[in-house]
């Protein structure tokens, strides 16, 4: 959603489209190519539209669009950052420095930060522990939130942040907040399974149904339980439950 809050951007098939949030409006087509698209943020002073553009071998990258509410010449897509990885999830911190996002470039997804819109430099937030994904920012920027995800359980951290003395990025110690079930979605889709308060002291969850803890039950020696079964069947003159 645009910062103002009264317009919304989607993605649908290879397209991106801007809607009135209040439905009134026909949506307008504000790009499309022959890939997939998913938009993750927009930069708090409306200037660019982050999204994750998805190749036909799977691979996502991650991409600006300049003036996205004008149709100036600026209105051009800019690749932020593309790999043979899959890159997404990017989230701009709210003083639009720095963007955060999803890569599983070490070989599972971990959370990284980058200078924006370019610079040198780049910070893994993450712990390496399970998949981490879905960065969120606190509203003040001194917090980054993600989630370790693994087998529909996905465990909230939170990350101290800030710029260091030279301007750059600093990063503590990933605490983790909380844990909940879900079912997890591809990244390059950009859902979000959470959101922070501005204060970050609540979060709104997207938790799974049905909460209870899967069970899995095992019959051991089950040929002799068959066999008891028959013979007390035939004892009764009833059917073999078996049979």
């Amino acid at each position: 959603m645009v910062p103002e809050g009264n317009l919304i951007a989607f993605g649908s098939g290879k397209g991106l489209y801007l809607k009135d949030a209040s439905g009134g409006l026909k949506e307008e087509l504000l790009l499309e190519n022959g890939n997939v698209k998913a938009p993750s943020d927009w930069s708090r002073d409306g200037r660019y539209l982050i999204y994750t553009e998805t190749d036909p071998k799977g691979q996502g990258d991650i991409w600006l669009l300049p003036d996205p509410l004008n149709k100036s010449s600026e209105r051009r897509p800019v690749k932020f950052l593309g790999t043979d990885a899959v890159e997404s999830q990017g989230q701009l911190s709210p003083d639009g420095r720095w963007l955060a996002y999803s890569s599983n470039e070490s070989g599972q997804s971990e959370v990284y930060v980058r200078p924006f819109p370019s610079g040198p430099g780049r910070w893994r937030v993450s712990a390496g522990q399970d998949g981490s994904v879905q960065p969120r920012w606190r509203r003040d920027g001194k917090e980054l939130y993600f989630l370790e995800s693994g087998n529909a359980r996905n465990r909230l951290m939170a990350v101290p942040v800030q710029s260091g003395p030279r301007g750059d990025f600093q990063a503590g110690a990933p605490q983790a907040l909380f844990e909940f079930r879900a079912l997890t979605v591809a990244t390059t889709i950009n859902s979000f399974l959470y959101g922070p308060s501005a204060d970050g002291q609540r979060f709104l969850v997207n938790v799974q149904s049905g909460v209870a803890e899967p069970t899995l039950n095992v019959m051991t020696k089950w040929e002799r339980s068959r066999s008891l079964a028959s013979e007390a069947a035939e004892l009764l003159d009833g059917p073999d439950p078996f049979a």
